[in-house]
């Protein structure tokens, strides 16, 4: 994670593709994936939105946060009412 935070911003674009690439690979369920960058809000700290598609036709949103200290949460935004219900 350090050496993500001393490359940015192009490192944090990299983790994106790294992201994706890892999901759509491991995760079957998933028909599509797009991932953003968010805008930092606490030093040490990237944010990642991931919009996901299944191959159901289901949508989904999930946050995810990665710390400095090598921690990463992750939430489904719309059950966390950070989107609209």
């Amino acid at each position: 994670m350090s050496k993500i935070l001393q490359g940015l911003p192009a490192a944090a674009h990299d983790l994106m593709n790294t992201l994706s690439h890892t999901l759509l690979k491991y995760e079957p369920r998933l028909a599509e994936l797009s991932v953003q960058l968010l805008s930092q809000t606490r030093p040490g700290h990237l944010g990642y939105s991931l919009h996901a598609r299944l191959h159901c036709g289901a949508h989904a949103t999930f946050g995810a946060t990665l710390a400095r200290e090598g921690r990463v949460l992750i939430r489904h935004l719309k059950q966390c009412d950070y989107l609209a219900r």
